[in-house]
Formats: C-alpha cells, structure tokens, sequence
C-alpha cells in the first residue's frame, strides 16, 4: 500500500474570475482577494472531492478521500502500476505531494483515523487511548462530544446501541442532565470493550457471508461475519437505537425490523451475494422461508422491501448463535499480542467454580501428604507426617470420613484445592478478617491464615479500594534566626479578582501580605524584594508546586540571591503548615470584612498589627519583639516596660512547645512509619475518585527515592514521575533486591521538603530542587507573553495565491 497526501490542498484549483470579489479581504497592506480556492468556503469539500474523483477516475486500486489517497494491490506488481499511474496523473495536473506526510510500498498504514494492514482494519491507537482517557461529561455538549467519539468506533462494537442507552437519554428534550451510576456503568463496560477490540477484516465476495442480527428493548445489532478456511472472520458491527415510537412495537416486529435495517445499512456487500441470516426469533424463519406465511402489515411491507437481496434465514438460540461462537474461535485462532491480552484478561475474571465433596475426596486421594496423614491416624505411626499435623491440639481432632480427611467437623483440603478455596472465599472481596471466620468454620489446612492474609495483601482490587495507610510523624522545623526561613503562598477568591501573597518567618510567626492581580511570577519576585529591602534577604523559601514558584524566572531569582528554594510535596498542604495555619486565620477575617461590609484591605492591616504585638504560645514572645527585638505600640493603652528580650529562653520554650504538640500529632493522628523503599511496586491515590471510582489509581508505579515521608516514583507504563506523601501510595509489591530498582534517586538533599516532582499537571523528568519546570509545564501566568505577535503583513506563502484589487 502507498498513501499519498497533497500539500495545500484547496489551492491547486483556480477560482472563476466572476467568483473571486466574493473572497474580498482587507489587510493592513491593502485590500486582496484569492484567486484560487480558499479553505473555510462552506462548498469546497464538496467540490474538490468531485474535481479530485474526476482527476484520478479510472485507476484500479486507488481510494480518494479529499487530499488523501490510498492506493493498493495484492501484489507488489499491481500496487508498482496503480503507483505509475497516478504519478503520471499528478504530474499532468500539476498537483504537490507533502513528502512528509506520504508512505510508498509498505504492508501497513494509518488512513483516516484507521490502522490498515493485510490482517484487516482495526482503530489507531491513540483513538483508543482517548476513549480510555475519558473522564464523565459534566454537561449536554461534553456527552455529544463523548458520544461522537465513541460512535467513531462503533463498527467494532456489537450493539453499541444498547451499551449507551441510558447516555442518550441524558439528551432527550427537558431531562435534567444528572450522571449516575448507571451512567458511569455504560462509560467503564465501553472503556473495557474498546480496550480489546481486534481487526476487522476485508470483505471478499468468494467466501461464506453471515449476517447476524439481534434487536433489544432500546436498541437493533448487527455482525456481518465471513467464515474462510472453517474460522470466522467479523467484516462490520452495526447498531442503532430505536425511537420511542419502534421501541411500541412487539418483540417479533422489532427482530424482523431489525433485519430489514441491517440488510439496508450493509448494502454494498450484501446486494447481489447469496448470504445466511441468522436470527434468534424462531417465528421469523417461518416468516421468511415460507410463502404461505401470513405475517402482519407491518412485516409484510418489510418483507416487500428484501426481495431483492438472496439469503437464507437460519434459526439459532440466543445461546448458541454464531456471535458466541465467533468469540471462542477468535481466542483459539489468533496468537498475537493483542489476542493475548485478550486471554489472560479473560483468566483473570473467570471466577471459580464450587467444589463437590467428590472433587475433594478425589484429590485427596491423588494428595501424597495427606495419604500419609491417612496412614498415620489408622497406624498411629506419625513418622513422616508434616509438623503442622502432629501438634496435640491437630492430631487429636483428626479423623477420617471415605475419602476425605476432617478436623473435627471441617474438612482438610488437599494441597491442589486450596488455591481454589481461598479464591472462592475472596469472591466478595471481603477483608483478611472475614475470610478467615468463613473458612474456619468449613476448612482446614496448614497455614490457612497465612495464605488468606497473602491472597488479600496481594489482591489488586482490594488495594485500590482501601483506606490509605497511616501518615507518617510529623517533623517540625527548629527555631534559627529572624527572616531566615520563610514559606509563602496565595490566597485566592478576594474581590475584584485579586489574590494576596502571604509570606510567614517559620521562627518569630511575622506576616506579611502583598495583594496583586494577576499573580504572576514577576509581581510575586516585586513583591519580595520590597520585603527584603526592609528585613533583609533570608537563607531559604518554602512554597507549595504553584505556576508562580516552579517557573524558571523564580528559581532564577533565587539562585541570584543566595536563596534555598523548596518545594512541598504535591497535594500535601501539612509539609508547609505555617503558612497554611495564617491562611486560615486571614480567610477568617475576610469572610468578617464581608459580614460587616467593611474594608477587607483595612480589617487585614489592623488584624496584622494586633497579631504581631500579641505573644504567641510557642515561645511566650509576640511576633514583633522577636523580629525586631522590642514592643510595636498598638492602640491599647500601656505603661508596661519589658524587660531585655531573652532571645535563647524564647527558642528553648519554642522548641520544647514544637516537640509537645508534635508529640500530640502523631498521637492524635496515630501515625506510622512507613516501610517503603527504592525498588517497591505501589499503587498511587486516586485524589478526586468518583463515587463507583477506587481510591487509588489501577497504574503500577516504582519507588525510585525515599526522604522521609516525601517519596519519589515513576510510571511503570509511562515513564512519568510524580512527589507524593508516603500515605499517598499504597505497597503492591516488595522490591526483591536494591539492583531491581531501574530508575536512579536524583541529587536533592533536602529536608522533608523535597525538590519538585511532576505533578498531575505536568509531566517529565525530575526537576530541580531550586524550581525549574519542564518545557512542558502550562504556566499560566505567563501565557499573555508568550502569545505570538501578528503579522504587521501578509505572508509571503499566500503572495502566489492573492493579488492586489488595485493592480
């Protein structure tokens, strides 16, 4: 196959110069219009589809969609001919190839959104991940948008109808849009199907064609099927939903409706070939193979309407039809990669079957260790016999009833069951705890409860629905010097748009607050160097992962002035608590100002001033004495003269204050260390799970470095890397060794703030500590400047396609 794209499509074709003032256009140069076809005219695809049809009309092996052509053959010969010819066509018209767009002489290729190779058509890989990608609409035009890409692909589905039904009734005239379960049902059943679509294959009129049709309460289906060498091959699924007026007719009415559309829909392969139709309404073969059928109006009409299509009506239970049976021959069939996936897929969700007594009794019986238990409870002779079975308490209760082996009322399982059993008991997905008091009450055998608790441990699905795992103790910051240590952040959602930078000193609690709109990485590094120039420049910045601190600029400036940038943690607000606690105190008055209707600028500034001459509790001082080492004069009256400030007694307090609370912390919070390390496999949380959602995501990741409880990981699928709080991750699997471990810790050598990771919103490689981002990072608030400017004139690739009106 070849494909071969043309470059500036529309342009090759000369407009009409009676045609031409209508594309009229006024440029800063003057005033032009197109002489040949312009993109955006609401008839050109229409007729540069036919000019192109005309052009290259007669060529065998040759398929023209617009620009696009694909050209093939069955032999390289063939294709080599088809090839000549339409060069020599576009060379007689003149036509420019895009080289780069073009493929020559190759057995595979994308066309048209499609993935075409000799094993048939199958969808591109990225339409599929899209659909994966989904997340629920959350209005009538996003569900129109989902839907329209889901019906993309409907060829590969079977009744695609029925599948979005409850979908479509969302955008039925006056329903209120509301997303439910049932909903989020038909979304995840669609996912997992398109998930595992395979190739469908080319039509070819010599083999055995059947048309299987199947008609639901809400919707029609079709499968048109050909068998070559005794193996089905799918050619096409199709499907419709009915109207609120067919969905009145009877069952027989709708099955026999559903016939008449799919012969109808699948015309061009159908019309002139004899075929089987294969129904599971057995009134309809009556209907269809006898003349003396006396069907109603309705069907008879429909009936009318077949004459002229040569087929054959064949009945087959809804068990047994040709669409089950397709799916079982396709597994068998096709050894590929894709296939098995499919498989193992399939053994993974199979759920087990119950076990008969005479299925225990026979594999007891095949059980060489439980043969010797036998032997040993008629000879007493315990020689041999595994320890588990020659305790007191377990020997004791051991007898023997036929064939099995019991203790007590419960039966021993033989060692090839016992997988069996426990999966059984795990059917619900009950915890460790309620699986164990359901097999005790029944069964029995050596180290049950250690095979329960690793069967739950190692259980996917229960993983990603558990609670995340206990956070780690908290670490508190010790006291140094005045303005040595700041954390800054932003306050959003004040009036007009505005948003305020909070900057806190970690020792003396100093606040100070600087409003701005829009807040933007330049405004931000304005506003603190205002602050240094009145308390000096500090040793070290902690800032959360906004656009504002992770931009170049900023690490830049930090790096200029001798400052420590770190960055907290993604989605775990704790690790920056000083700040995070103002916030709360300044939200706080705020919402005051707007009760009051009051001048929210004022309230904050005269909040500021008592809060800094009120003594904290940590340290007994007032945030102005410790910064400045004397008393700020407030409005209260006063004649108390205090004593010399005693520094080092307020950092004791300080410090003995932190430990205490951060002893009741972890108390209160009953926290835990965690047990990760480099190399482990873990599950990452879900942040924002819908209510049918896991609170963790299905992706593995990989424990790649390990400081305290900031832990880096990386995408076992993608690469990706990601900061998150140990309580974040839940282990999946242990490391077997240091070596496993491919990816390398970076260089940051920090404290639990950790350097910057990708977060959700940006992907790639580590960044560094001091809070440059990857090219690929949105930072919003530098948009406005990085738009492009207009051109100040027309480009010069339009001077060959336009012509001054003066001229």
């Amino acid at each position: 196959m070849s494909k071969i794209d043309l470059e500036a499509a529309y342009y090759h074709f000369e407009l009409h110069p009676e045609s031409r003032d209508i594309t009229t256009f006024v440029a800063r140069s003057g005033v032009y219009r197109f002489r040949r076809l312009m993109f955006g005219i609401k008839s050109a695809p229409e007729l540069f589809q036919r000019e192109m049809e005309s052009v290259f009309r007669g060529i065998e092996g040759l398929i023209v969609y617009m620009d696009d052509l694909l050209l093939h053959g069955e032999t390289e010969e063939a294709h080599d001919r088809t090839l000549e010819e339409v060069m020599k066509r576009i060379a007689e018209m003149k036509l420019k190839i895009n080289e780069q767009k073009s493929v020559f002489g190759v057995s595979e290729l994308f066309f048209l959104g499609y993935h075409i190779s000799e094993d048939g058509i199958r969808p591109t890989g990225d339409k599929i991940q899209a659909i994966q990608n989904l997340q629920p609409p959350k209005s009538d035009s996003d569900l129109r948008s989902l839907l329209g890409l889901i019906n993309f692909l409907g060829r590969f589905v079977p009744n695609l109808a029925d599948l979005t039904f409850h979908m479509r009734q969302l955008l039925v005239k006056g329903t209120p849009f509301e997303w439910k379960a049932s909903h989020d049902q038909e979304l995840n059943k669609l996912k997992e199907l398109l998930g595992k679509v395979d190739s469908l294959a080319f039509f070819d009129p010599t083999d055995e064609t059947l048309l299987v049709t199947d008609a639901s309460p809400v919707g029609l289906g079709a499968i048109l099927i050909q068998i070559k060498n005794g193996s089905p091959r799918p050619i096409s699924c199709v499907s419709k939903s009915l109207t609120a007026c067919e969905k009145k007719y009877c069952q027989t009415e709708k099955e026999c409706y559903a016939i008449i559309w799919a012969m109808e829909k699948l015309f061009m392969y159908l019309y002139g070939l004899h075929f089987t139709l294969i129904t599971d309404c057995k009134p309809l073969e009556y209907l269809f193979n006898r003349a003396q059928s006396k069907p109603s109006a309705r069907i008879e009409r429909w009936i009318l309407r077949l004459q002229s299509f040569d087929f054959t009506v064949r009945y087959e239970p809804g068990e047994n039809n040709l669409a089950d049976s397709l799916s079982r021959l396709s597994q068998i069939d096709h050894v590929s990669e894709e296939g098995s996936d499919v498989i193992a897929w399939l053994s993974e969700e199979i759920k087990p079957s119950a076990i008969s007594i005479e299925e225990i009794g026979k594999a007891t019986i095949e059980d060489d260790e439980l043969q010797r238990v036998k032997e040993a409870i008629c000879s007493e002779d315990w020689e041999g016999v595994p320890a588990e079975y020659k305790t007191a308490t377990v020997r004791s209760e051991l007898s023997l009833y036929d064939d099995l082996v019991l203790r007590g009322d419960r039966i021993v399982i033989p060692g090839q069951l016992r997988a069996k059993v426990i999966d059984i008991a795990h059917l619900g997905h009950q915890g460790s705890t309620a699986m164990k008091a359901q097999l005790r009450a029944k069964v029995w055998f050596p180290q049950m409860d250690k095979a329960v608790e690793s069967t739950v441990r190692n259980c996917k699905p229960c993983i990603m629905t558990s609670i995340p795992d206990k956070p780690n103790p908290l670490s508190r910051r010790l006291p140094t010097e005045p303005w040595q240590d700041l954390a800054i952040d932003f306050k959003e959602g004040l009036p007009d748009g505005l948003s305020l930078l909070v900057v806190v000193c970690y020792t003396c609690r100093f606040v100070q607050v600087e409003p701005m709109k829009p807040a933007t990485t330049q405004r931000v590094i304005g506003a603190l160097l205002r602050m240094f120039s009145s308390f000096g420049i500090p040793r070290s910045i902690t800032a959360d992962n906004g656009p504002q601190f992770r931009a170049a600029e900023f690490s830049k400036f930090c790096n200029c002035y001798g400052i420590h940038l770190n960055l907290s943690t993604p989605y775990w607000p704790e690790q920056n608590g000083a700040v995070e606690r103002q916030m709360r105190n300044i939200g706080k008055r705020l919402k005051i100002s707007a009760i009051q209707d009051t001048n929210w600028k004022t309230d904050l500034y005269e909040y500021l001033t008592l809060y800094h001459a009120t003594p904290q509790e940590t340290t007994g001082l007032s945030p102005g004495q410790m910064m400045f080492g004397r008393d700020i004069r407030t409005r209260i009256p006063s004649i108390y003269q205090p004593p010399k400030l005693r520094w080092e007694a307020a950092k004791d307090r300080d410090m003995m204050m932190k430990e205490n609370h951060q002893r009741y912390a972890n108390e209160e919070r009953n926290t835990k260390e965690h047990n990760l390390k480099r190399g482990d496999v873990v599950l990452m949380r879900d942040l924002n799970p819908g209510a049918m959602q896991p609170n963790f995501r299905q992706e593995e990741f990989q424990v790649t470095q390990v400081d305290k409880g900031a832990v880096t990981v990386k995408s076992t699928n993608t690469g990706k890397v990601y900061l998150r709080n140990s309580t974040h991750l839940k282990k999946l699997k242990d490391a077997c060794s240091e070596e496993d471990a491919t990816a390398q810790p970076n260089d940051y050598n920090g404290s639990n703030e950790a350097g910057p990771q990708d977060d959700d919103r940006y992907s790639g490689t580590s960044c560094e500590a001091a809070g440059q981002v990857d090219s690929n990072t949105d930072d919003t608030a530098d948009k406005c400047d990085q738009r492009p400017k207009r051109a100040s004139r027309l480009p010069n690739k339009f001077q060959d396609f336009v012509m001054n009106i003066d001229e």
